[in-house]
């Protein structure tokens, strides 16, 4: 049994990164998000700022626009065993592709 258990632990340290368990997103516009969500049952939604580079991150049930830190962001060489305990502190996470956020 615990060589099951470790050969499960070496898989999800070393095989299964981030990138394997990603959704692709689309950013949206400022005067679609909140349409987008209720039409996608979406919780979250990113949403382009004012500007090119800033990016706000729409919260369903609390109906508002919150910040993106980099709290939200994980690397896609990141390990899945890894993304599970960040999923606990974390509800919510983007994966930066190549260390980017696609715009």
């Amino acid at each position: 049994m615990k060589k099951g258990i470790n050969t499960l632990k070496q898989i999800f340290e070393n095989q299964v990164r981030a990138l394997n368990i990603a959704q692709p997103i689309q950013i949206q516009e400022q005067d679609e998000y909140k349409s987008y969500a209720e039409r996608h049952n979406y919780d979250t939604v990113l949403v382009r700022g004012d500007d090119e580079t800033t990016i706000r991150i729409y919260e369903r049930n609390l109906d508002k626009l919150i910040r993106l830190n980099t709290k939200d962001l994980v690397s896609d060489s990141t390990s899945i065993l890894e993304i599970f305990k960040l999923v606990v502190k974390n509800r919510r996470m983007f994966i930066l592709e190549e260390m980017k956020l696609q715009l």
